[in-house]
């Protein structure tokens, strides 16, 4: 009998012995195993460091290097090599080692690097105006405690030997350059120099800000401080058909804190706590109050141009927003400052800027490739403004990483090149529309700006010489076409006139910016503002010409 059943139990344990939970795991089915791991060093700034860790295991080995806990990218060999290292490159690290059955972390390796520190955040410039003060501050890393001296036009300061330092109540002799030398045991570092800027006091001024319609209508009282004045009167003065007065909210300073403190220090944030208001209504029916701030001496606004009031309308029912005028008056309460500044008490009245009030959603033209979005804008005021400059912010990339341009620019604000329209003038209580144009060289992002309007003196833009070219002008679907032969680089300005006896007497609009050319045949579209000028309410057509300039 045995010799019947023992093929038998041979073959049944044939079978069963390749089951996985019948068979043990072999050796080689497990995450690598690291055998050398990266060596600790300490080494000298400016030297070349390579760690390397040996591992075994089921290939292929993946390996990614840590340092202080955070991934080198592209460090993806057995090997991490460090060119002149200096100390932010000293720290913990690691290896991982992987493959298909899991990673294997190695031991830590610390590298420490003898040699000066290194300046993380160097000191930035600041601005401010007499008696504020100013705050410099420095970043670094070393391999031991690091020491500060704090430098003035390149002399050491005495006592300054902190990370930061405040320069208190400052004055005119505290403006120039300041640097920082930051040491430890085995050498220093100096840091960049920061400019501090000490303004001059400007002198006192008020102007309304920007009219918002959010239940109600509300405008900020701004004024500019020269820091010395312990009182101030003023009045407002707005259209009582159009808008009832319904409330007059000081804006009080909330004392020192977070909001209080800006990049050049400390800013203005309002009327000293315990400003006293009294307010004039004796011609509220005819739309004027006025209003009288005094707080005690010794409590004095910072200098510079803060909100210290928030005056509120209810619009007239059946009226359109925007409609009635607004502004600053000098009835029933004279406007003044005490005490006298420069000897006088006389406080600089400015306009209300006119300001954006609809935004429409870019939509893509597809006869001229821009996506164009139209705004509308008004002249809240009680003054003619005598040009309209709309500042183009934050418009950010597409989707290719281009920067996003507005197409109709007609220049740039320096130094950080912010693109602006001019819009001309407009009178009081008017409401104008704009077309804004992008260049998006996707078609598909849609740029999200922001926006700040203001009043400017009349811009006359002086137009080179150049040569006129016959154009060839089509009117179709409400619009004007302009279509004119170009040569490579050159220049195009659109001029237009309401009559051939303008054209000829020089008394001609010319279309900014111009268009460059390509070499060949080119098609212009009046869009209307900012390009042009609102054609007149007469309805004579306009007569174009195209104007060459090398």
């Amino acid at each position: 009998m045995q010799r019947l059943f023992r093929p038998v139990w041979r073959l049944i344990a044939a079978l069963l012995l390749p089951l996985p939970w019948l068979t043990p795991a072999r050796a080689q089915d497990t995450p690598p195993v690291i055998e050398s791991g990266p060596s600790t060093q300490t080494v000298n700034a400016g030297q070349n460091v390579t760690l390397s860790v040996g591992a075994t295991g089921v290939p292929p080995l993946v390996y990614r290097w840590w340092f202080d806990a955070r991934e080198i990218p592209d460090a993806t060999t057995n090997t991490l090599t460090l060119n002149n290292v200096n100390a932010l490159n000293a720290g913990s690290y690691v290896a991982v080692v992987a493959n298909v059955f899991g990673a294997t972390t190695s031991a830590p390796a610390v590298l420490t690097v003898i040699g000066p520190p290194v300046i993380t955040a160097q000191p930035t410039n600041q601005s401010v105006y007499p008696g504020q003060s100013a705050t410099f501050s420095v970043s670094a890393v070393s391999s031991g405690v690091p020491t500060y001296q704090w430098q003035f036009l390149g002399s050491d300061l005495p006592a300054a030997t902190n990370q930061t330092l405040t320069v208190a109540n400052v004055t005119t002799n505290n403006a120039g350059a300041y640097a920082v030398r930051v040491g430890n045991s085995n050498g220093s570092i100096t840091s960049r120099s920061a400019q501090l800027t000490v303004l001059a006091l400007p002198q006192p001024a008020l102007r309304l800000g920007v009219l918002t319609v959010t239940n109600g209508a509300t405008v900020p009282v701004l004024y500019t401080a020269f820091g010395t004045e312990t009182n101030l009167s003023f009045s407002v003065d707005w259209d009582p058909l159009a808008y009832g007065f319904a409330g007059f909210t000081p804006v009080l300073d909330p004392g020192p804190g977070p909001e209080a403190t800006g990049a050049a220090g400390p800013r203005p944030t309002g009327l000293p706590d315990a400003t006293v208001v009294s307010l004039d209504e004796s011609q509220l029916d005819a739309g004027r109050l006025g209003v009288s701030l005094a707080w005690a001496p010794g409590t004095s606004l910072d200098p510079g141009e803060s909100t210290i009031a928030q005056i509120q309308f209810q619009p007239v029912v059946g009226e359109t927003l925007y409609a009635g005028r607004l502004g600053l008056t000098g009835a029933p309460v004279p406007a003044l400052v005490a005490p006298p500044i420069d000897g006088t008490n006389t406080v600089i009245l400015g306009i209300i800027n006119p300001q954006v009030i609809l935004a429409g959603a870019p939509v893509l033209d597809r006869q001229t490739g821009f996506l164009q979005q139209e705004i509308e804008f008004a002249n809240p005021g009680r003054s003619l403004a005598l040009n309209v400059r709309l500042t183009v912010m934050g418009l950010g990339v597409d989707a290719n990483t281009n920067a996003v341009s507005l197409a109709n620019a007609q220049g740039f604000l320096l130094p950080d090149f912010v693109p602006y329209v001019d819009f001309g003038a407009i009178a009081p209580t008017e409401i104008r529309k704009g077309l804004l144009q992008y260049y998006v060289t996707d078609r598909r992002t849609v740029p999200t700006p922001s926006f700040d309007m203001t009043a400017t003196p009349t811009v006359n833009f002086p137009v080179p010489p150049g040569t006129v070219l016959q154009a060839q002008v089509r009117r179709t679907n409400g619009l004007v076409l302009v279509e004119f032969p170009t040569a490579p680089i050159r220049r195009y300005y659109i001029q237009y006139a309401s009559s051939l006896t303008h054209f000829l007497s020089g008394n001609v609009e010319t279309s900014l910016p111009p268009v460059t050319g390509t070499g060949s045949n080119l098609q212009w579209v009046d869009t209307g503002p900012p390009r042009t000028q609102p054609e007149p309410a007469d309805g004579d057509l306009r007569l174009y010409r195209v104007l060459e300039v090398q």
